[in-house]
């Protein structure tokens, strides 16, 4: 009777939602525990409740809308959320179940509910496990059927209750932004072209704010010295550290175009000649970049991308007098690396 009640509530709540089935929309789920409610259970626990209630798993890395949950505490009480936010960064519809009395595994099972309605509701269902079967009808061959008329039938008053109150507070139409900002890391391996004469290697680490299709990166990257030889005897070796700020749009999923700008210092120095030199000189670019990211898990991305950029100075080197190196007006430079989702 605790689930029937529990079916009974949600029903309600969603009378008003659209009767259209969200199962054949592939679905991301990103599901949060406050520092409240750290003892409920985990995600997968949350996927499982949800594919036993469906009879599939509705949840996939490369869904087109999100599902976005979490649970936290208040007291004796307990709440769970769950957000539908299109392509678009719309927020399609939300559910909120609150419990009192009760421990965290009843919150993610009545969670568990409300989401397979949001994305299925002609086919969410109890697991077979809490499914109480229907009585059957019983005769009697020695007692005659009732004649004349029925009494009318009363219905009983509910009784309060703390069962689990489900409720729906954003409208499906409403056509709002979605708020909701996730942040990621990210660390690659760069492979730098026109930097120096020669072909530089260097690593890139990076934190990434989300939000809808808009992404913003903050990213530090680095390439060791390399030296070769210049005219005339002697070497040059050259090494950069900057800093870049990077703002993206999502055309497609996964695929992002991004403007960059960095600013940084270029290391130079000189071996073999007859006055060695070493000087730092400003580091500056402004470009595009093209961004490609391939799930791997629900936290993790395969990423890569290609950068170029118009080097905004350009200063000249010498040595012993004479010019032998000018850094190139463009950079190029190609990373492979992976996100990880943290918050």
């Amino acid at each position: 009777m605790r689930w029937a009640s529990l079916a009974c509530l949600v029903a309600v709540g969603v009378s008003t939602a659209p009767a259209t089935s969200l199962a054949s929309v592939p679905t991301r789920l990103v599901y949060a525990r406050a520092q409240s409610a750290t003892e409920c259970p985990d995600e997968p626990t949350l996927v499982s409740a949800v594919a036993a209630r469906l009879g599939y798993d509705p949840f996939s890395p490369w869904g087109d809308q999100t599902i976005l949950a979490s649970v936290s505490r208040a007291g004796s009480n307990l709440r769970g959320r769950a957000e539908l936010i299109d392509h678009d960064g719309i927020t399609q519809g939300s559910r909120e179940v609150t419990l009192s009395g009760v421990d965290c595994g009843e919150l993610v099972l009545a969670l568990s509910l409300a989401i397979s309605i949001t994305l299925d509701p002609l086919h969410s269902d109890a697991p077979p496990s809490e499914r109480q079967p229907e009585p059957e009808p019983t005769t009697t061959a020695d007692m005659p059927a009732a004649t004349g008329p029925k009494p009318p039938q009363v219905e009983e008053p509910p009784t309060p209750s703390t069962r689990p109150s489900l409720s729906r507070d954003v409208a499906p139409h409403a056509h709002q932004l979605n708020t909701t900002t996730t942040w990621r890391a990210n660390a690659s391996a760069l492979s730098a072209y026109a930097l120096t004469p020669r072909f530089s290697w260097g690593a890139r680490l990076g934190l990434e704010a989300r939000r809808a299709r808009w992404s913003l990166s903050f990213e530090g990257w680095a390439a060791p010295p390399a030296a070769w030889d210049v005219d005339g005897g002697g070497q040059l070796s050259a090494s950069l550290w900057a800093g870049s700020l990077a703002p993206c749009f999502e055309l497609l999923s996964g695929v992002r175009l991004c403007a960059v700008g960095s600013l940084g210092s270029l290391h130079t120095g000189s071996q073999g000649v007859a006055t060695s030199r070493s000087e730092r000189v400003l580091h500056a670019t402004a470009g595009g970049r093209a961004s490609f990211s391939w799930p791997l898990g629900r936290r993790f991305e395969l990423l890569a991308t290609a950068d170029v950029a118009a080097v905004l100075n350009r200063p000249e080197f010498q040595l012993d007098g004479a010019a032998v190196w000018r850094p190139s007006p463009l950079l190029a430079t190609l990373g492979i690396g992976a996100t990880a989702l943290f918050f």
